[in-house]
């Protein structure tokens, strides 16, 4: 019996096949699946390799195995359009027999699974993007944010890799006292001044992915106790809070016991200005969440989901 969980995000994509315990089986990492920046057909051949791969991982031969529940948590999946879109490719894949109703879910539920056991919870997501999901004991549910960089992704490594674009700038012409920042911006592009930032931001290449990866940058300045750096986590720490926030009070959690869910890249350093603000605002404000930065694979939650849509027992995360 076998079980498939993808984790689809703005810059890769985790493909994993386990058994009926959870066990790996299998896994893959492949390029993004984030379905507002991909087209159709890029997303068919994303997901293809991705599972033909965590088959292969798996000693598995391609396309002759069934799958006895089947779940796609993608980032960006929000509207009817996004699922049908997601729908149309998974019943075309050809690597796998996959089950007639795999679930299609935006990653941010399969998110908060993957750190909880208990129906309810709340979960934030600050990797590429961000996202905040929340559903309490009467099944009440809401997102936060999650609408794509445009519109929101506050507190995300896009969101912070901009800050730092912007940072540099500000410290090449004056405008801020001297920023770490500004220098750790010219050796991640190669070049000696801003003027020539200017040429590389503006290659075809360049976009939210390249952007993002400057997050480290703001990472690495803030433990030299760059000031920019610092106000640019702790900024991004106040997202995520104001995210969180909005969510338990919508859901009445406030005063409720519940599990918080802490995932992405934004949480990895632990003792980062970004964790430390937001860890010390929920424990004084949300006294009886209990914070979790769970350590299994992404693509986890989403298995234990399809384990769960089949009633087997699922061990604790």
């Amino acid at each position: 019996m076998y079980f498939l969980g993808v984790d689809g995000g703005g810059t890769k994509t985790q493909v994993i096949l386990a058994d009926k315990n959870a066990n790996i089986l299998g896994v893959s990492r492949v390029g993004s699946t984030y379905i507002r920046s991909i087209t159709k057909e890029l997303l068919y051949e994303t997901l293809e390799e991705g599972i033909s791969l965590a088959l292969k991982d798996a000693s598995l031969e391609t396309g002759k195995i069934g799958i006895e529940k089947s779940c796609f948590g993608i980032a960006g999946l929000d509207n009817p359009h996004d699922f049908e879109l997601l729908a149309s490719c998974v019943k075309e894949l050809k690597s796998v027999k996959l089950d007639a109703n795999p679930l299609l879910l935006n990653d941010a539920v399969c998110a908060l699974r993957r750190g909880t056991y208990e129906p309810f919870g709340v979960v934030i997501v600050a990797g590429t993007g961000s996202n905040c999901y929340g559903k309490n004991k009467q099944g009440q549910s809401v997102f936060v944010g999650g609408l794509g960089h445009i519109l929101t992704d506050e507190g995300g490594s896009y969101f912070v890799g901009s800050q730092v674009l912007h940072s540099a700038a500000k410290s090449y012409d004056g405008r801020i006292e001297k920023s770490l920042l500004e220098q750790y911006v010219y050796e991640s592009f190669g070049v000696m001044n801003m003027r020539d930032v200017i040429l590389k931001v503006h290659e075809r290449t360049f976009g939210k992915r390249e952007i993002a990866s400057l997050a480290m940058i703001c990472e690495k300045a803030a433990k030299e106790n760059d000031k920019e750096a610092i106000r640019i986590l702790k900024e991004a720490a106040s997202e995520a809070i104001l995210m969180i926030s909005t969510a338990i009070k919508k859901l009445g959690m406030i005063d409720d016991s519940f599990d918080l869910v802490c995932v992405g890249g934004g949480f990895k350093n632990p003792t980062g200005p970004m964790r430390i603000d937001f860890e010390m605002f929920v424990r004084q404000n949300f006294v009886q969440a209990k914070i979790i930065y769970p350590t299994s694979e992404p693509a986890m939650g989403a298995v234990f989901l399809a384990i769960d849509a089949c009633n087997c027992a699922v061990p604790s995360v």
